[in-house]
């Protein structure tokens, strides 16, 4: 069976807090069950479970495929898969809000421009406080 990527959000109740956390696993394998190992060892310590997951196969117009694990040099013109959390408040709730995004392009700094275009990255600064919406997260 071929290696695919996976996304996945991780939902917990750490002991003495008081609401869900959340956190994002990317992993490679045939499917999703065999990642279970790698997600326990990303979190330890708690009960996790799996509020999402996607098999990452398209973004954009790049197809995705997992032909061998390197460490990539976005900086040599390359194209590289991103990772991109954009947060955003939205009042009179009391709440962060976030839309997690995937990118392929050729560094960070032109992910960082394409999620700033993005309508959930224009939408939290509608409110006139350009310090409303942001990037919390970027990872190549």
């Amino acid at each position: 069976m071929q290696n695919k990527l996976f996304m996945v959000l991780l939902g917990c109740r750490p002991e003495g807090r008081l609401t869900e956390q959340h956190d994002i696993f990317f992993g490679v394998a045939p499917d999703l069950k065999s990642l279970v190992p790698q997600m326990k060892k990303f979190w330890p310590g708690v009960s996790l479970h799996i509020d999402a997951y996607r098999c990452v196969e398209r973004v954009g117009d790049y197809a995705i495929s997992i032909d061998a694990i390197t460490d990539g040099d976005a900086s040599k013109g390359d194209l590289s898969l991103f990772f991109i959390n954009l947060g955003a408040y939205m009042p009179p709730e009391f709440e962060e809000y976030h839309k997690k995004l995937l990118v392929v392009t050729d560094s960070i700094a032109t992910a960082i421009g394409q999620a700033k275009k993005d309508l959930f990255y224009i939408d939290g600064q509608a409110f006139g406080d350009a310090t409303r919406s942001h990037i919390d997260d970027k990872f190549e």
